[in-house]
């Protein structure tokens, strides 16, 4: 059985995240991805300082597998003509450079679409272009910032702070994946490819929906309180009181019912009002009573135990504990791959689960791998051309 994208390919001009999130995702369905990279070094998470990797961090192969990798140096004649023979056998184009970068590489949308008609070009920018905030860039933190999701996001002292995810950056990417599929149908229907922008902004304001909702129809915002407890859901400590033993349950009506009926206190039933029972969270003795029960409990016995009774609730796991869970390792969530380089390593795979096909996910290309192989079999260069080319500093 073919993989859903088999027979598409992919040229990825994009860096960093936002862009290799995007690509990675096609990859794992069966896309051919060829990883376009610079002649001085290539994309800058190769040599970040997440693991001290010497060949390649974890930054870059966990956003990059399932490609392959050729240098170009898109600023030399010589160059550009290897990326225009590249676009016309190429369905996808991504990059993610600061706006007006493609023009002056001379690969403006006028001038792709007429290199090939047919090709989706994809574009992930801070901002989209737009009169308004027009050339600003933008990058993770920011995107947080202006999306609404630092004020949002607050310590104890009421301080915005920054979510210490991927989530505009890779959200982008996500959103990017969507409107990729969506031009390849239109393209399957009427012939044509089609430029396509995502910015970090809009797609941040789009998984903001949950927060905004709260405001987008009244003139004037109320003074907001910043409850951590609000919503219904609460955290509770649990044994042995460590600094990630807790575990978050959703008390909201029947839940909190049930709660209270699972640890043993149905005498506090009677209590209960509506205010407890459907309102921002339960009265305070309700709280400290079951967290008396929770503390009794490890978070994990205390999630199973609530659980099987069908109650939300969820143990609060550290980044070790989540990429440890038997459950994401069976999903292939947490999966292992093997590289005689670099040794074998650990990334994150796909969350879509397909009933014909499994993920098509491979090893990151080491720095140029491919670059031969890509010039042989795609555009028929020969070895002197090749050699003539590396000799002029157009490839490595």
């Amino acid at each position: 059985m073919s993989y859903p994208l088999a027979g598409i390919t992919v040229l990825d001009l994009s860096r960093l995240q936002s862009g290799p999130s995007c690509s990675q995702i096609l990859g794992y369905l069966g896309a051919y991805v060829i990883k376009i990279e610079d002649v001085n070094g290539g994309d800058v998470t190769r040599i970040d300082n997440v693991n001290n990797s010497s060949i390649d961090d974890s930054h870059f192969t966990i956003f990059n597998n399932s490609k392959e990798s050729i240098t170009l140096n898109l600023k030399t004649p010589e160059g550009k003509k290897i990326l225009e023979k590249l676009i016309v056998k190429s369905d996808i184009i991504l990059e993610n450079f600061s706006h007006g970068i493609m023009n002056k590489l001379g690969f403006s949308w006028e001038n792709i679409k007429n290199i090939n008609p047919k090709i989706i070009y994809a574009s992930i920018k801070g901002f989209n272009d737009s009169d308004i905030y027009n050339n600003y860039k933008s990058f993770e933190t920011t995107a947080q910032a202006i999306s609404g999701l630092m004020s949002a996001n607050r310590d104890s002292n009421q301080i915005p702070k920054f979510a210490p995810i991927g989530v505009s950056d890779s959200g982008a990417g996500l959103h990017m994946v969507i409107g990729i599929l969506s031009a390849l149908m239109q393209r399957e229907r009427e012939g044509i490819g089609q430029k396509i922008e995502v910015s970090l902004y809009d797609s941040m304001v789009n998984l903001m929906r949950i927060e905004l909702m709260r405001y987008i129809n009244i003139d004037n915002a109320e003074e907001r309180s910043f409850d951590p407890i609000g919503n219904n859901s609460i955290i509770f400590k649990c044994n042995p009181l460590g600094p990630d033993d807790f575990i978050v349950i959703h008390l909201a009506g029947e839940m909190l019912e049930s709660v209270l009926i699972l640890i043993g206190r149905e005498d506090l039933l009677e209590t209960l009002n509506e205010e407890d029972l459907y309102r921002k969270s339960p009265n305070e003795n309700i709280i400290t009573e079951i967290e008396k029960w929770t503390k009794t409990k490890s978070k994990m016995d205390a999630f199973h135990t609530l659980a099987k009774a069908g109650i939300w609730c969820a143990p609060i796991m550290n980044p070790m504990e989540v990429i440890q869970d038997p459950y994401l390792i069976k999903q292939n969530m947490v999966t292992e791959i093997s590289d005689d380089v670099r040794g074998n390593y650990k990334t994150i795979g796909l969350p879509i689960k397909f009933e014909l096909t499994e993920p098509n996910i491979k090893k990151a290309p080491k720095y140029g791998e491919h670059t031969d192989k890509i010039l042989k079999t795609i555009l028929d260069l020969s070895e002197d051309e090749i050699t003539t080319l590396k000799d002029s500093g157009v490839v490595l």
